[in-house]
């Protein structure tokens, strides 16, 4: 009996020393989760891969779970449900997201580009230009980009979107529908558009004819800012170093960045070019000087008010705290 007491005692004293070694090193608390951040093929998103390859994620000290979707509405669509707590999209897919109305809450963090020509409509054989669209069908990306961008192109020429017939269509499936035949044009993007424009086709309408009309945006649920806003702020900072080896290793940045997007070097620094990417410093020049909500109220304007709200947000489409506060460390 006095053996087994022993053991007993010896028992409860190795018990008790392990939960105070687990309590003193953080065992007992919950880990934190990756930031789960939703993205799609396209150019102005490839410093997020090439800061994910290149460990700078890991060296900041946050963990990054990067979630590619086929499509800018399915990344909406997670985002909607609470799956992811972000994404990058344009602001019409913030527009989405907010008239969704799911369990998340969208706000726009801060700007990561804006297209200035990598957007465009392609004309099959007899269309030279968006005035020879009226009364054909055109084949649209599944999600409200490709309804606006229609919308805008239609417009420039006097016409409305009710005078062409939209295909709706997965983003991959595009230009194959537009050699078959089966439309008489397509809003595409590159990586998308590549092979189409190697063919010489040429843009009938790109985003080029509509400057600051396409801005590319980080998007996350309010929830997340105010709980993570440290994690975002390091995101930002190692976006910003990701931007950085553009210039300082082009060809490391530029071989990653094309690989991801299965093009040529080449081809993605031609895709690159009708990019204009965004740094921190930009995204407050755009905020100050109303791009920003110019873009949201252009949204608005051209897919309609959501029903719950004279403008997309009351509070306004951006908050800037993030951006404000890595660019007072003077790390922006």
């Amino acid at each position: 009996m006095r053996c087994l007491r022993k053991h007993r005692i010896r028992l409860i004293a190795a018990n008790v020393l392990t939960i105070a070694v687990l309590t003193s090193c953080g065992g007992g608390g919950e880990q934190p989760k990756p930031l789960r951040i939703g993205v799609n093929l396209w150019p102005g998103y490839e410093h997020i891969y090439v800061a994910e390859h290149e460990g700078l994620f890991d060296a900041a000290g946050i963990e990054v779970d990067l979630v590619e979707f086929a499509s800018l509405s399915d990344g909406v669509r997670a985002f909607a449900w609470g799956d992811l707590d972000g994404f990058a999209g344009t602001v019409a897919e913030y527009h989405a997201a907010y008239v969704a109305g799911g369990v998340a809450e969208p706000v726009i963090a801060a700007g990561l580009d804006y297209s200035n020509g990598a957007d465009v409509i392609l004309g099959g054989s007899g269309i030279a230009s968006m005035s020879d669209l009226k009364g054909r069908s055109v084949g649209v990306e599944r999600g409200p980009l490709g309804e606006m961008f229609v919308s805008i192109a239609m417009q420039s020429v006097g016409l409305t979107i009710d005078d062409v017939r939209l295909v709706v269509g997965d983003s991959r499936a595009l230009p194959g529908m537009l050699e078959r035949g089966e439309v008489d044009a397509v809003q595409t993007y590159s990586p998308f558009s590549a092979e189409l424009l190697s063919k010489g086709l040429k843009p009938v309408f790109s985003s080029a004819d509509a400057p600051g009309a396409i801005l590319d945006v980080l998007v996350v649920d309010r929830q997340v800012l105010k709980q993570r806003h440290g994690d975002l702020e390091k995101f930002l900072r190692v976006l910003d170093d990701s931007l950085g080896l553009f210039e300082s290793e082009p060809d490391l940045a530029v071989a990653v960045a094309a690989h991801h997007e299965s093009l040529s070097a080449a081809e993605f620094l031609i895709a690159l070019d009708g990019v204009e990417l965004l740094r921190v410093g930009d995204s407050i020049k755009l905020l100050d000087d109303g791009t920003f909500q110019a873009a949201c109220d252009l949204v608005a304007l051209v897919l309609g008010e959501p029903e719950q709200s004279s403008s997309i947000d009351p509070r306004g489409c951006v908050d800037r705290s993030v951006l404000d506060a890595v660019s007072v460390s003077g790390e922006a």
